[in-house]
């Protein structure tokens, strides 16, 4: 179940918070990647009905809000609950680790979270970032995107066949870029 409300309050909030963001590689609003991964999870979850559908949507838009803009878990807890905010949290990055360390860090508190509805989202994120990359990135650079991708799926499986299948299916479209 999913409430409208929930959801139009929710796509308001990453709205006005990544207003001024695009996509990088592409110039297109950022909104459009908290969509497409809230689309891409849904779509997932669509295929177990004991998933909280509300909890993947609100935090399907929310996901980068904490990490990318001012908006505070504090701000999250307050107009969507505890939850929620523990979702974001889980999937926000640490910015006071070493960028070697923050994907790892971000996986063992999505696990350590122990919600299907989290560590879909982060499969999903990987799904519709998994595009053509930017032009300005190195070979090394898209190979360790692809090795992360793998390591996204090979930490977070066992949760939705779906969402792991359609993640599989983009690392093996991605694969196109590694051997430029």
């Amino acid at each position: 179940m999913w409430h409208s409300d929930d959801f139009l309050k929710a796509l308001a909030l990453a709205g006005e918070a990544h207003a001024s963001q695009k996509i990088p590689g592409l110039e297109r609003p950022y909104l459009e990647h908290v969509i497409g991964v809230t689309m891409e999870a849904l779509r997932a979850a669509l295929t177990d009905e004991s998933l909280n559908y509300n909890l993947i949507i609100c935090c399907g838009l929310l996901h980068d809000v904490v990490e990318d803009t001012s908006v505070s878990l504090t701000t999250i807890e307050e107009q969507f609950g505890t939850q929620v905010a523990q979702g974001v949290a889980a999937l926000t990055k640490n910015g006071a680790l070493p960028k070697e360390k923050r994907m790892e860090d971000s996986l063992a508190r999505i696990l350590a979270l122990g919600l299907p509805e989290i560590r879909i989202i982060k499969m999903a994120d990987r799904c519709d970032n998994l595009r053509k990359p930017p032009p300005h990135w190195t070979r090394e650079k898209i190979l360790a995107y692809y090795n992360e991708a793998h390591y996204i799926l090979n930490t977070l499986r066992g949760v939705n066949r779906a969402i792991e299948d359609r993640l599989e299916e983009r690392i093996q479209q991605y694969e196109q870029y590694c051997r430029n």
